[in-house]
């Protein structure tokens, strides 16, 4: 959901979102996921703010995703979308 609050400010509202993401356990030993970590600097958890890493990463994220709606609804907007995917 996309609402125009005044000329200069939105709120962007992303449904049936859910990501897990992590940047301690699971996967982050192997050499690709740890270099992207490492690349947005939230590798391993945070000694001065527990979780924070987590958090920015969460929102890293969120931010791609936004900025990939932003992009589809442009796309349908101006009629792109289809003709994109014809050529």
């Amino acid at each position: 959901m996309l609402k125009n609050l005044t000329d200069s400010a939105m709120v962007v509202a992303l449904g049936g979102f859910n990501a897990h993401v992590g940047t301690v356990g699971g996967g982050t030993h192997l050499a690709s996921l740890s270099a992207h970590l490492n690349l947005q600097g939230v590798m391993g958890a945070s000694k001065e703010s527990p979780g924070a890493n987590s958090r920015l990463l969460a929102t890293i994220v969120a931010t791609g995703e936004v900025a990939n709606e932003l992009s589809l609804m442009l796309a349908l907007a101006v009629g792109q979308l289809v003709k994109s995917h014809m050529k």
